[in-house]
C-alpha cells in the first residue's frame, strides 16, 4: 500500500494505492473516500450531491478518460500506478507532499 499526500491550493488530500485500486480522500471530505480507479461511476454522481463539501472542480480529477483507463490496466505493479498518479495529479496542479509506505 502507497499513500500519498498531495496539497492543492490550501487544501490537503490523499491518495491511497492498494493493488490494483486507487482511491482518494481529504479532510475537508469529512471521511468520504472516493474510488479513482477502476473508475467508479457513482463517484460523479457522489461529487455531485456533496452539497460542496467535495468542490466541483473534482468532477474534472475524476472523470477518467479511455487512454487513460487502458494505461492503468496495463500498469504491473503499485510503482508503476504511482507514476499514472503523480502525473494526473501534476496536471491538476497539485504539489506531493509526502509518500507513506
Amino acid at each position: 500500500m502507497i499513500k500519498l499526500m498531495f496539497q492543492k491550493e490550501t487544501k490537503y488530500f490523499m491518495i491511497i494505492i492498494d493493488g490494483k485500486r486507487v482511491s482518494c480522500t481529504s479532510p475537508s471530505w469529512h471521511g468520504t473516500v472516493l474510488q479513482y480507479l477502476p473508475k467508479d461511476p457513482k463517484v460523479l454522481k457522489q461529487i455531485v450531491e456533496s452539497r460542496n463539501r467535495i468542490a466541483r472542480e473534482w468532477l474534472t480529477f475524476f472523470d477518467v478518460q479511455p487512454d487513460e483507463l487502458a494505461e492503468f490496466e496495463a500498469a504491473k505493479d503499485e510503482l508503476e500506478l504511482k507514476e499514472i498518479v503523480l502525473r494526473d495529479c501534476k496536471k491538476f496542479r497539485c504539489k506531493l507532499v509526502e509518500e507513506y509506505k
